[in-house]
């Protein structure tokens, strides 16, 4: 039945990524948290994408990066790499609407790259029409052309999902003939696009249908089918969470109607624009309305008018370039991050979980495991973490050979499972180290005595060739606290346990001082 709920829950969240956000969409992601597997890397990087999406349709662009560049790192199989070509493509829009052009394109084109490698040929698709939006923003229209053209070829035919892409791409097509006065090129276009539209009864970018339409007033000077247009940009709820995924196209009304001297309509689309705009905690477009809202008492207020306009937009300015100087030092802490993992993912056989000697998970994947725990617990709620490293191992590959000291390490790990695997995360973090998490304690005299009957079943003797050798082992533990509760601080206080525990004498568990 829970499997089946599981089901369930994924689809809803698959089908609310295009549908409006309500009260109910983040319950529906908490539900899901609860049911999927916590060791099973999969699934956690699935959930942190769609929620790394959900804070980006907020708004709440910090938290969608720390979500996304927790997704990219988290060791997966090859049949979810699509993850990070979704999760890359999103980094890309959150540092648009942060103004951030080159690190933007940079990642829809690592998007791309990863999609072309991976057969993904929607992702590949959706990259372009992204890196077609970006240059088409910066009024390089040869380029975003070209971009739209190459998401056109690359979309499948016979993928209902790409409907909205080669509908956007087309449309997208057209606002620029109309921007370059292609009449041509125009109207042919927009025959096909009648042809398209009237085929299929939803699309998802209403926005960008309007903003193609009130473009065509230009050639067509149909005041009615204008005014028509900018009533659909308005009609619907003003919460914010639509409009930030299609401001640009908004925008772009704005500048056409000012540009037209059409004082009325203007007005009436940055009053609904101010409204959206209320509703999120993006300060780069309130900034970027109050630009236009200068922009319409230059044109057409009073001097007082101006002069108040101008004065909001400065201090909005002011906000917008503290708000992006703390984006940009984010953004290098991101890049780092983001760099250090795939030099990680480089080194471990591209993201396999499993250590390949012992079965138990390796250093990365256990790292990412533990990270994640922690950042989702209270610091109220203890946990702990236990180092336990083989006493005098070299001696026993000197003595013995490496096969026996390969036993030795399997034998210890099978005694770890056999202890721990239902009730704590257990890895292996190097050649005779191993790690073991605990995420819930509610007795640290329990996991003490735990890790001592641990101790005594990895105390004993190896053979080989009448040679014989006693295997031990030394084990340091530490509890999370207020003061130790990220991975590194709760790492360095179980490492520093241990170490006291072969200072003095070995073959001991040390527990770190609170």
């Amino acid at each position: 039945m829970e499997a089946n709920q599981k089901v369930a829950l994924l689809e809803r969240i698959k089908q609310q990524r295009f549908l409006p956000i309500t009260e109910q969409t983040p319950l529906i992601y908490q539900q899901y948290s609860q049911l999927i597997d916590s060791r099973n890397t999969n699934e956690v990087a699935e959930l942190l994408f769609y929620e790394g999406e959900y804070f980006f349709r907020i708004g709440d662009l910090t938290q969608a990066l720390r979500y996304f560049s927790r997704c990219l790192q988290a060791p997966k199989k090859d049949s979810f790499g699509y993850l990070d070509a979704l999760s890359y493509n999103l980094v890309g829009m959150v540092y648009m609407h942060l103004g951030q052009e080159a690190i933007a394109q940079n990642d829809f084109l690592r998007c791309r790259s990863i999609s072309k490698e991976q057969g993904l040929s929607h992702e590949y698709s959706v990259s372009c029409v992204n890196l077609g939006t970006l240059y088409q923003e910066l009024e390089n229209y040869d380029d975003a052309l070209a971009c739209y053209d190459l998401a056109l070829k690359s979309a499948p035919e016979d993928d209902k999902n790409s409907y909205n892409l080669r509908a956007l791409c087309q449309i997208c097509r057209g606002i620029i003939l109309c921007k370059q006065n292609r009449k041509e090129e125009l109207f042919s276009l927009r025959q096909a696009l009648q042809q398209l539209l009237a085929d299929n009864e939803h699309l998802f970018y209403h926005a960008v249908i309007s903003d193609f339409n009130i473009r065509l007033y230009d050639f067509l000077r149909d005041k009615e089918q204008l005014k028509e247009n900018l009533d659909r940009m308005i009609t619907a709820p003003p919460t914010g969470h639509d409009f930030i995924e299609q401001e640009t196209f908004y925008f772009d009304v704005c500048s056409y109607l000012l540009d037209r001297g059409l004082k009325d309509e203007l007005r009436v689309l940055l009053d609904y624009m101010k409204q959206c705009a209320n509703n999120t905690p993006l300060i780069t477009i309130q900034q970027k309305l109050q630009e236009y809202e200068v922009k319409y008492a230059k044109a057409f207020g009073s001097d007082a008018d101006y002069l108040a306009a101008c004065e909001l937009f400065l201090k909005l300015e002011m906000e917008c370039k503290e708000n992006q100087r703390s984006a940009k030092l984010y953004s290098l802490d991101y890049m780092e991050r983001l760099r250090q993992a795939k030099n990680d993912s480089e080194m471990y056989l591209e993201k396999s979980k499993l250590d390949p000697m012992t079965g138990l998970l390796n250093k990365y994947t256990i790292r990412f495991l533990i990270e994640e725990d922690l950042a989702k617990k209270d610091s109220s709620a203890p946990a702990a973490m236990l180092i336990i490293d083989l006493d005098h191992f070299k001696q026993i590959n000197d003595t013995l050979g490496h096969l026996a000291g390969d036993s030795f390490i399997c034998q210890t790990a099978q005694s770890i499972q056999n202890y721990f695997k239902d009730r704590a995360l257990c890895g292996r973090i190097g050649g005779d180290e191993f790690l073991i998490y605990f995420n819930k304690v509610t007795d640290s005299s329990f996991v003490e005595l735990q890790a001592e009957i641990l101790r005594q079943g990895i105390c004993q003797q190896v053979s080989q060739r009448s040679i014989t050798v006693t295997g031990q082992a030394s084990i340091g533990i530490a509890f999370s606290s207020e003061s130790c509760y990220n991975y590194d601080t709760l790492f360095a206080a179980a490492d520093k346990a241990l170490y006291r525990a072969k200072l003095e004498g070995r073959n001991k568990i040390i527990v770190a001082d609170s």
